[in-house]
């Protein structure tokens, strides 16, 4: 059944874009302010806007203190709901109150689960390569890349002492807060919104993912990871239009990062020899096998997206019949 047109289908994307940048304020503002109130009954910390600007202008002063360490993480998670999980939910229920814009509710075949644990297996060492191109990117202003690089060495050093984890209740939090919490969030705002609001701009799947995932990279504000994260990114747009849940990009999103909090836990209990802070760049080899096998596998979802979508052409029963649905190209 095709969902009811709201009064957002009567407006030009461009407003529907401004109309989810104020949802995005509000709720971040409303949010931000919840996470600071939080702390103090949490951790007796009364100045939470003098904690963040401590960590502003000198990260390593709260190091040696686990209690401003996690409340800063629990200011970040309340944050992170109301930057991306609140707004997307309610422009979904503003854009479609009788359906199911976002795509929750469409369950993904195995195929599909395994297809995305499978790329991002593979995309790791080509994301790896792009890390250390950006790196050696420079901008022309010099005082402009000065910026950035301490910028960047203060989310460095913070994210340092959020992978810091004593104990195995920390790797649950972490998970919970680096991996679960912002692949949910993340991918029903860039994926299940903005992807959907640039594709119904554009009227091209491949503008609707390169684009939004320019955006899902530029809005984490760490410029120097910018190419390898827009990759992920339009790994995880092509998931996403691929398979027609927003479930399966959501999957490879948490094993990405979730990935990523395990192996630190296990590098610092002594567990594991890898270390996630060694940027060593792989072989060119591997690179390049890493590649080929990630075309390869974004061909074969392809070729499946076509098989399974064949029926919609004959059957208007069909889900992918639905105008909300990103087509396969």
């Amino acid at each position: 059944m095709t969902p009811r047109r709201s009064f957002l289908d009567n407006q030009p994307v461009i407003v529907q874009f401004f109309l989810l940048l104020g949802l995005v304020g509000l709720c971040t503002l409303i949010f931000t302010m919840l996470g600071m109130w939080l702390v103090k009954p949490l951790y007796g910390i009364s100045g939470a806007d003098l904690l963040i600007r401590d960590i502003n202008n000198d990260p390593n002063s709260i190091a040696d203190s686990p209690d401003k360490i996690n409340a800063l993480k629990v200011i970040q998670l309340v944050s992170s709901i109301g930057l991306f999980l609140v707004p997307a939910v309610v422009f979904a229920v503003m854009k479609r109150p009788d359906g199911d814009y976002l795509q929750i509710k469409r369950v993904p075949r195995i195929f599909w689960i395994v297809a995305s644990l499978a790329l991002m297996v593979c995309a790791t060492p080509l994301v790896g390569w792009l890390y250390q191109l950006n790196l050696k990117l420079d901008l022309p202003l010099a005082g402009l890349m000065e910026m950035i690089r301490n910028a960047e060495e203060q989310a460095t050093v913070l994210t340092k002492m959020f992978l810091r984890m004593p104990t195995f209740n920390d790797l649950l939090f972490n998970l919970l807060l680096i991996a679960i919490l912002p692949a949910i969030a993340e991918e029903f705002f860039f994926r299940g919104v903005v992807q959907k609001l640039v594709y119904e701009g554009t009227r091209n799947v491949h503008a609707a993912v390169w684009i939004s995932a320019a955006i899902f990279s530029f809005m984490h504000f760490q410029f120097l990871g910018f190419l390898p994260r827009m990759f992920l990114g339009v790994v995880l747009g092509y998931l996403f239009a691929y398979s027609g849940s927003i479930w399966v990009s959501i999957v490879g999103h948490i094993f990405n990062n979730g990935s990523q909090v395990v192996a630190a836990y296990l590098f610092q209990r002594g567990l594991s020899g890898y270390d996630i802070e060694d940027n060593t760049p792989a072989p060119v080899y591997v690179t390049l096998v890493s590649a080929l096998l990630t075309v390869a596998l974004f061909y074969f979802m392809y070729k499946r997206r076509y098989v399974q979508a064949m029926p919609a052409a004959v059957s208007p029963d069909s889900h992918h019949s639905d105008p909300d649905d990103l087509p396969f190209v």
